[in-house]
């Protein structure tokens, strides 16, 4: 299965952290995958580190001693979806 050939629509909601740092928001991305079904990720962050560039961080769960991703996306997909967030946070802000 084709990543471009599968991927209708990367449709995304955020919302604004009041107060929390780097942190500048929160995320929902979901991924329309046609006739497939649709994915729905969650609670994404979006952190902008003074001097440094923004980065979309993804869901992570807490281990006894260090986080471990609950999605990873590969190839060409997380800068498919990191751009989709950005652009529907810079356009809400």
């Amino acid at each position: 299965m084709d990543t471009a050939e599968s991927l209708k629509e990367i449709s995304v909601t955020v919302r604004t952290a009041i107060g929390m740092g780097n942190l500048q928001g929160w995320a929902d991305v979901t991924l329309d995958l046609g006739d497939v079904g649709k994915v729905r990720i969650h609670d994404c962050s979006i952190v902008q580190v003074p001097d440094k560039p923004r980065f979309l961080g993804l869901p992570q769960k807490k281990g006894k001693s260090k986080w471990f991703p609950v999605v990873e996306f590969e190839g060409p997909l997380l800068k498919l979806v990191t751009s989709a967030v950005f652009a529907e946070w810079d356009k809400n802000a």
